[in-house]
């Protein structure tokens, strides 16, 4: 299924809002609980909230937390943004491979309501290895019910650097 990308950051739209509200180095007792062995790096902890102030949208997740998917964005040097890809392992891309690359988990997934005046919040892991960069999120959207998905994507955040331990 094809989508529409909208290109701006969603900050932008009173109707739908994709906002980062914390970003947060964990500490090593975090890693462990949130992030677990598999994802090696994944010392950040980005939160993020979904909401459509004025109006019932629904998007798209996985359906056993009901977190919104999308794919992780990367701003190059030039300011322009970059969307990474889950199925292919290539450098980030100008154009999003869609919907369907979020798909490659084999989860099962749904569209989920979001009435007018609800926020559903979510995390995002990224690594101090990145540090300095900005990186962002998208979420798949519908306005209605019977239109195509819609990419939307959050502002930037920078990267924290590592936390420094005291001897």
């Amino acid at each position: 299924m094809a989508a529409t990308v909208m290109a701006a950051a969603c900050t932008k739209s009173p109707s739908v809002q994709l906002k980062v509200t914390a970003v947060r180095v964990m500490s090593n007792e975090d890693q462990i609980k949130i992030a677990g062995p598999d994802f090696i790096g994944a010392d950040v902890l980005a939160r993020f909230s979904l909401s459509a102030p004025s109006r019932e949208i629904s998007f798209y997740g996985c359906e056993f937390n009901k977190k919104p998917l999308g794919h992780s964005t990367v701003w190059s040097r030039d300011g322009e943004i970059r969307v990474n890809s889950f199925s292919r392992r290539s450098e980030p891309t100008r154009v999003s491979p869609g919907i369907d690359d979020v798909n490659c988990f084999g989860l099962p997934t749904s569209w989920f309501p979001l009435r007018a005046g609800e926020v559903v919040e979510f995390d995002s892991l990224d690594g101090t290895g990145s540090a300095g960069e900005k990186h962002g999120v998208s979420v798949f959207i519908k306005l209605t019910p019977n239109e195509a998905p819609i990419e939307i994507f959050s502002a930037p955040y920078i990267v924290p650097a590592a936390l420094v331990k005291k001897p």
